[in-house]
């Protein structure tokens, strides 16, 4: 499955990164970029990457050679984490997803095993609710279009922005309760 994923023989492999504990979150940049509503639950850094997840999107922020930063932001409303994997050798962990098409590896000490096994739980679980959410928001569309249309033909527009409003929040803060489900109990 790892297969997937693997990067072509000449491209250089990310360096390693580390798991960083919720204490320390305060200290790193790539949290300055995080909405106002946003909480980050797992953090994952090396000297040229990092990687957030939210409860609202996964971010990564890349430094290149020249010392220019990329900030890159997944949705998960917009954006589906698929193709999860979790590969120990002696050494190393490596934790492959692919965002969309696009394919992510981290790499990590395998002296993190026990941490990033919760964090491959938890966004295993992210990719399975991604999968529910997007059918039942199909559903809702569906079922509540009719019901939409005539609402706003009515003029009643304010019940149909407080109707979506509240299916929107419903989403968010389900991914916000499966990073803590997994991760701190």
């Amino acid at each position: 499955m790892f297969s997937s994923t693997s990067r072509s023989s000449t491209a250089p492999l990310p360096p390693l990164s580390t798991c960083v504990q919720p204490s320390a979150f305060v200290d790193e940049e790539i949290l300055s970029f995080l909405l106002p509503t946003e909480i980050p639950y797992i953090l994952l850094k090396s000297t040229t990457q990092q990687h957030v997840f939210t409860n609202l999107a996964y971010i990564s922020r890349k430094v290149d050679e020249s010392n220019t930063k990329t900030i890159q932001r997944y949705d998960y409303l917009n954006h589906k984490i698929a193709d999860v994997t979790y590969e120990t050798s002696d050494t190393i962990i490596k934790f492959t997803f692919r965002v969309d098409a696009r394919p992510v590896l981290i790499r990590v000490s395998i002296n993190e095993f026990e941490i990033l096994r919760k964090y491959y739980k938890a966004i295993v679980a992210v990719s399975k609710a991604q999968v529910i959410q997007a059918k039942k928001l199909d559903i809702f569309t569906k079922i509540y279009s009719n019901q939409l249309n005539m609402t706003e033909q009515a003029g009643s527009t304010k019940e149909s922005v407080q109707l979506v409003d509240s299916i929107f929040e419903q989403y968010c803060d389900s991914y916000g309760t499966i990073f803590y489900e997994h991760l701190f109990k």
